[in-house]
């Protein structure tokens, strides 16, 4: 394989930049034991490990690292009754007020005097999102009455990207996706100009309208369930998994999978033209966060649809791409940080981000580095799987071979989530089916077709069976908080 020119790729002369990028990835891939800072890599170390590294290809180790001891897992307390008293809202934080302005109201969907802002839904880097609910007269009222609203705090915040990829996976009416309820609005010269908005916005898409789900996200039902005791009931998992494997199939086909139930096996949409679908959408921030709670319907009967959510890292990434050299704007190490490697969340990073391999001299052609796909979806499907298990995402350390078959197979290379083979009270059906999405080669994990067909026959197999029950609707659903206040 190709070498490297040192003097053009990696350390941009072992500048502060590059330190704290090499940094940022070895604290992933070697955890210090506490306290961090005592462990910190000093600059002169760093330079001796990458250019150790720069100089040889990359192998993955021989033998394969053993596999961990696994932790047995906790007795649970008894489970307790669920609260009586409404869960109130948390109070709003100063620098997150200006969420709930006038100047933020909703547009697009009625006269803006008549929204009210509610409370602040979440807020990060990309801007803040708040509920905001009609007060207006119910003649003039909305289909929805209360809505998300995001809004950008700075114009290098801008939405479009994300409002462009919501429309597109929007397209598809999944009950998987969580969607605009209005077209997104670029902020043209003229219409900064007629609301007074300075001209910095100028072309920028400063606000998102989005479906509001007010059963909060996955995570706040996993709070829920652990302040309770209760751990997922095996259906309820397999019920979740689907509903992750649909939302991820509208990013990859544009519409969801189709099962065939004569046959037993997930089929690609009869409208899908693989010639023509060159792209798939990576969402690169999949976690329980970003998993929102919908409603219940016809074909959600045991548990609530749960809904993709947050697209503002998702990046379109053609299918090709998986197969072929990595072709990276630019050559440096601190640059391929951050414009390629950091998009996303620690914890959820997948191997594609995370890898060792790349500080070596052949990450262009590795089949891990940066082969974003469809695959990389499916690999933060299986980090989600793992914190339903109250396991908490994969670690990225801890890559290993298994002792034991997938599927009845030997396992095709390494793999994350050492402690899930050893929770009790559920099949290796299902552990097996998270493992394959774990793989830390990502032509190796398992496809969305794969995963759909194991997913669906098994459901199909466990509503047979009145051994299997559906838990109950104060199990599986969180109550919407109640807001005393808006500011």
């Amino acid at each position: 394989m190709a070498g490297v020119n040192t003097s053009r790729q990696g350390h941009g002369n072992w500048g502060d930049r590059f330190y704290d990028a090499f940094r940022y990835w070895d604290k992933i891939n070697n955890p210090p034991p506490p306290p961090p800072a005592a462990q910190q890599l000093t600059n002169a170390a760093i330079q001796i490990a990458y250019g150790n590294t720069q100089g040889a290809a990359y192998a993955l180790p021989v033998p394969p690292m053993a596999v961990p001891a696994p932790a047995a897992p906790p007795a649970l307390p008894p489970v307790t009754r669920p609260a009586l008293i409404p869960l109130l809202a948390p109070d709003t934080p100063h620098n997150e007020r200006k969420y709930l302005k006038r100047c933020r109201a909703p547009r697009g969907l009625g006269t803006t005097a008549n929204w009210t802002p509610i409370r602040i839904l979440g807020s990060r880097g990309g801007g803040g999102v708040a509920l905001w609910e009609w007060t207006g007269p119910a003649e003039t009222a909305p289909a929805q009455t209360k809505i998300a609203v995001k809004n950008a705090s700075i114009p290098r915040q801008d939405l479009t990207e994300e409002g462009r990829i919501m429309t597109i996976v929007g397209a598809s009416l999944s009950e998987h996706i969580a969607r605009l309820i209005v077209p997104p609005e670029q902020l043209t010269p003229a219409l900064c100009t007629a609301r007074g908005v300075p001209h910095i916005w100028d072309n920028i898409t400063r606000q998102l309208i989005i479906e509001y789900c007010p059963q909060g996200t996955l995570d706040d039902l996993l709070d829920m369930r652990k302040a309770r005791n209760i751990r997922f009931e095996e259906m309820t998992l397999w019920h979740i998994f689907e509903c992750l494997v649909d939302g991820c199939s509208v990013l990859e086909y544009g519409m969801e999978l189709m099962y065939d139930p004569l046959n037993k096996v997930a089929v690609e949409p009869p409208t899908y033209v693989a010639a023509t679908n060159l792209t798939t959408v990576v969402h690169r921030d999949l976690k329980p966060t970003n998993i929102f709670t919908g409603s219940r319907s016809t074909s959600h009967v045991n548990v609530p649809a749960f809904k993709i959510g947050d697209f503002g890292g998702a990046q379109e990434w053609h299918k090709i791409f998986a197969n072929t050299p990595n072709l990276w704007p630019s050559t440096r190490y601190s640059a391929n940080h951050q414009l390629i490697r950091r998009r996303g969340t620690r914890g959820y990073y997948t191997p594609e981000s995370f890898h060792p391999a790349w500080n070596y001299n052949d990450y262009r052609v590795s089949p891990i580095c940066g082969k974003f796909g469809s695959h990389t979806n499916v690999w933060q499907i299986g980090a989600i799987m793992l914190a339903c298990f109250n396991l908490g995402p994969p670690e990225p350390h801890l890559p290993f071979t298994p002792g034991h078959f997938i599927h009845g197979a030997a396992p095709l290379g390494r793999l994350y989530g050492t402690q899930l083979r050893n929770q009790p009270g559920l099949s290796n059906l299902l552990k097996d089916t998270i493992h394959e999405c774990l793989y830390e080669i990502p032509a190796n994990r398992a496809s969305l077709l794969t995963l759909k067909t194991r997913i669906r026959t098994q459901l199909n197999v466990m509503t047979l069976d009145p051994a299997f029950r559906p838990e109950g609707n104060q199990d599986i659903e969180c109550p919407e908080p109640i807001t005393e206040t808006a500011c």
